[in-house]
Order: structure tokens, then C-alpha cells, then sequence
């Protein structure tokens, strides 16, 4: 049921307004980057120390086309802990882009990144364990990755948990959770969201309806109770 690309929660991953400038930045760096290693250049050193700048780096060899750029500049911090950096090199293992594809390095990355609490990759195990890719389908998990996604605010785990509570799979089938998890997912303007939620209530007793309400209510109000982090940290699992 997801409809975004893996890189649409992360601004700095957008495609740059000027490619060719951008193509030309990465190409000096491929070219300066031995340089700098060999030579102790400062700036060089100093540039990609910086994690933030080594990111903004991965960004634009990705939308230069220079995935194995890319790769090189990701797996550092990867190695220590930046969750960003895990999520982004977890895509392109999963994708065999700059480098060769391996779908067990892949989930490990993406869980790492979750279990930092980073919502998009917490909204990726979901759908790889819903789905069967990459690892074998694991329904229990992949409701666990959704929840958590959801309740951080993702679109796409709101709308996979509805779908997953209305066809009762790996759970008990259940049309007020269901409901539920729609009303707070249209509550965003979604309206594949609304017209979900219109007719889970056509399905619903009055009092029926009535405990859907006050459920979506609940979820809401919970989801404002959680505490603000700017590093979205969740509990492992």
C-alpha cells in the first residue's frame, strides 16, 4: 500500500535544480578524494569528518548517479551508528546500487536505523516483512514495525496497519481498529484515508461505531502524549 519512495522522507535526498553543477561537484570529489588520502589534503579530511557533510555528499552522488560514491561515503557512518547513513546504504544494498545486492545486509542496516527510532526505516521493515521480501513473512513483526511507524506519525504505517486489522492478518480481524487507524491517517487530508474510514463505519454498529470513534480518539491523543525527540528514538526489539 505504500506509494513513496524510500528517499521522500528525507529532504537533503531530493534531486538538486541544477544536476549538471551537482555531476561536476561529484566528479572533482571522486577525483580530489585519493588525492586527499594520499596527500593528508585538510580539506578533504576535515570535509567528510563531518557527518552532515558527508550525507549532503551521498545526496548528491545519488542524484549525480554515482552510487558507488555513494556507498563509500555512507558505509563510515553506517559503521558508527548514524541511523540516516544506515537507512541510506540499507536502500542500496536492498537495490544492488553501487554495489552488489544483499538482502541480509540490507534488513540488518534497516534495523539498526530503527531501532534508533528513525521512522522510515522502522515503515521499510514493515513492508518487508509483510510482504515476504528480503526475509521470510512475518506477520507479528511486521505489525510491531508498523505500530511504531504509525505512532510516530507515518502515513503509509497508518494506512498498513488499517489494511492489516480490516483483513485480520496475523490478527484477529477487527473493523474498529481498523477504522480507527483510517480516521487518524485521513485526519492528515489523505483521501484514500477518508473514503477507507467511510466505509469501515458503514460496516460498524451504532455502538460499534460509537468505540471506533473513541479508539481514534485515543490514538490521536496518545500520539500527542509521545515524548518529542529530535532523534525519534524507539525501544529495540
Amino acid at each position: 500500500m505504500s506509494t513513496t519512495s524510500p528517499w521522500g522522507d528525507l529532504p537533503e535526498m531530493k534531486r538538486p535544480g541544477h544536476p549538471r553543477r551537482n555531476a561536476i561537484l561529484v566528479i572533482l570529489l571522486l577525483l580530489v578524494l585519493p588525492l586527499g588520502y594520499l596527500g593528508g589534503s585538510y580539506l578533504v579530511r576535515h570535509a567528510l569528518a563531518d557527518s552532515q557533510m558527508r550525507l549532503d555528499l551521498a545526496s548528491k552522488a545519488l542524484s549525480g548517479g554515482f552510487d558507488r560514491m555513494a556507498v563509500r561515503l555512507l558505509t563510515p557512518l553506517a559503521e558508527t551508528g548514524d541511523a540516516q547513513a544506515q537507512y541510506r546504504l540499507a536502500i542500496l544494498y536492498e537495490q544492488g546500487s553501487g554495489t552488489p545486492r544483499d538482502g541480509r545486509r540490507a534488513v540488518g542496516l534497516y534495523r539498526k536505523a530503527a531501532n534508533q527510532g528513525l521512522v522510515s526505516a522502522q515503515d521499510r521493515l514493515g513492508e518487508i516483512y509483510l510482504r515476504g521480501t528480503l526475509v521470510l513473512q512475518d506477520l507479528a513483526k511486521a505489525r510491531q514495525w508498523f505500530e511504531k511507524a504509525a505512532m510516530a506519525g507515518n502515513l503509509d504505517a497508518q494506512l498498513e496497519l488499517a489494511h492489516i486489522y480490516e483483513r485480520g492478518l496475523g490478527v484477529t480481524q477487527d473493523h474498529i481498529e481498523a477504522y480507527a487507524w483510517n480516521a487518524v491517517a485521513a485526519a492528515t487530508g489523505d483521501t484514500l484515508a477518508a473514503d477507507q474510514r467511510d466505509r469501515n463505519l458503514r460496516t460498524l454498529s451504532v455502538d460499534d461505531q460509537v468505540k471506533a470513534e473513541a479508539r481514534a480518539h485515543a490514538l490521536v491523543t496518545s500520539m500527542k502524549e509521545r515524548p518529542a525527540s529530535s532523534a525519534q528514538l524507539a525501544p529495540s526489539t
